[in-house]
């Protein structure tokens, strides 16, 4: 599990990199979302890291299980009234 923990964190950091690039070459990228947001998103990668490397597997498969069965429920039971929100969250 560590194997595959790693194996997904060294593709998802050049695909971010790549993805960023071609956004910011067209325009669609909010620079102050992303300046107010690096700094968090750095630690998280970080915590994550970290978390990654001394959790114990079963962990993981606890976790993956429990992030299916909620994507899962959503998709079956979702309501067109079920929305995060119109608008971007302000501030930090």
């Amino acid at each position: 599990m560590p194997l595959c923990i790693g194996t997904s964190l060294a593709i998802i950091i050049p695909t971010s990199i790549r993805s960023f690039r071609a956004h910011h070459a067209r325009g669609a990228v909010d620079m102050e979302i992303l300046r107010a947001w690096w700094l968090p998103v750095i630690a998280g990668v970080i915590a994550g890291s970290v978390t990654a490397r001394y959790a114990p597997e079963r962990l993981f498969k606890i976790v993956f299980v429990m992030v299916a069965y909620s994507a899962a429920a959503r998709l079956l039971l979702a309501r067109a009234t079920w929305k995060f929100g119109d608008v971007f969250p302000q501030g930090r």
